[in-house]
C-alpha cells in the first residue's frame, strides 16, 4: 500500500497564517501538520509516500516523500492534483488531506480494512459541530449510508440532517482495482468542460474528493460498494484560523 497526501491547495481562509507557507505548516504542540501525519505513517509502517504540492511547493523538505506538483493550484482542486501522482496507483492506496489532524486509531484502521473502497466517516460528527460552530446546522453536505454501511450519496450541499448520517473526514482508501476506474473516469472526462461536473456543482478540473466519490458509487453500470468506516470522532479540521486558534480548547481525546 501507498500513501497520497494532498498538499497543493492555498488554504485562503487561514488568511495571514498562510501568507508565507501552506496551511498544513500550521504548528500544533510544536509540529506542523505534515510532520505528524508523515511521523504516523510511517510508525505504521507506510513507508511509500507521496506528497502532491503547489502552493509554496519550496517549503516541503521531508526526506523519503515522493514529491508531485501541481502547476495549476490555484484554479484547480483536488481531483485534479490526486491526478499528478496517478503513477502511484497501480496498488492499493491511501488519499488523505493534508490539513486535518488523524488519530493513529483512524489512521490504523484505514491502512488495515480489506475493503476495496472505503471512506473514513465521523458518526459522532455533531459533538464536534456544536464545538466548531455552536450549532449543528452550518457547513453541512449529504453521507447517506444504508444499514449493510455502504456510501449511497456524498458531497451534496444540504441543510437536512436526514441527509447526513455522519461526517466524511479526508481520508480514502482505495485498491488497485478502484484506483482503475478512477483514472478511467479521468481519462474519459478530463477534456470536458461541463461546469457541474460533480455533485457540487464544480466542473472536473475542480472537484472535490466527494465529488469523485459519488461519481465512482452512482455512475456505473455495475454497482460499486464503497464502504463507510465508522469512528467517534479523533479528528480535527483546519479550515480557517477560527478552527486553529480554537484547537487549543477542543476537549476529545486525538491520540498521536
Amino acid at each position: 500500500m501507498n500513501v497520497i497526501i494532498l498538499a497543493a491547495g492555498i488554504g485562503a481562509r487561514m488568511k495571514n497564517l498562510t501568507k508565507k507557507k501552506p496551511k498544513c505548516f500550521l504548528k500544533i504542540n510544536g509540529t506542523t501538520l505534515i510532520e505528524r501525519l508523515v511521523t504516523q505513517l510511517k510508525k505504521l509502517g507506510l513507508k511509500d509516500i507521496s506528497i502532491i504540492v503547489g502552493y509554496k511547493a519550496e517549503s516541503f523538505l521531508l526526506k523519503d516523500v515522493n514529491y508531485f506538483y501541481n502547476k495549476r493550484y490555484s484554479n484547480t482542486n483536488m481531483f485534479y492534483s490526486l491526478m499528478k501522482a496517478k503513477k502511484k496507483m497501480k496498488k492499493d492506496t491511501l488519499i488523505i488531506y493534508s490539513d486535518i489532524l488523524l488519530s493513529k486509531n483512524i489512521l490504523k484502521k484505514m491502512a488495515k480494512t480489506k475493503k476495496e473502497f472505503a471512506v473514513g466517516v465521523d458518526v459522532n460528527w455533531k459533538k464536534y459541530w456544536k464545538f466548531r460552530f455552536k450549532k449543528i446546522n452550518s457547513d453541512l453536505e449529504s453521507l447517506k449510508i444504508n444499514k449493510q454501511n455502504h456510501i449511497l450519496e456524498i458531497g451534496r450541499e444540504t441543510k437536512d440532517l436526514n441527509n447526513i448520517n455522519a461526517r466524511y473526514i479526508g481520508i480514502i482508501k482505495t485498491s488497485k482495482n478502484i484506483n482503475k476506474k478512477i483514472i478511467s473516469v479521468w481519462e474519459k472526462e478530463k477534456y470536458k468542460s461541463k461546469p457541474n461536473w460533480g455533485i457540487s456543482g464544480n466542473s472536473l478540473k475542480k472537484a472535490y474528493m466527494t465529488d469523485l466519490i459519488n461519481k465512482i458509487i452512482n455512475s456505473n453500470k455495475k454497482k460499486i460498494i464503497c464502504h463507510a468506516i465508522k469512528f467517534k470522532n479523533g479528528w480535527y479540521e483546519f479550515d480557517n484560523k477560527k478552527d486553529f486558534f480554537n484547537f487549543k480548547n477542543y476537549k476529545f481525546k486525538i491520540a498521536k
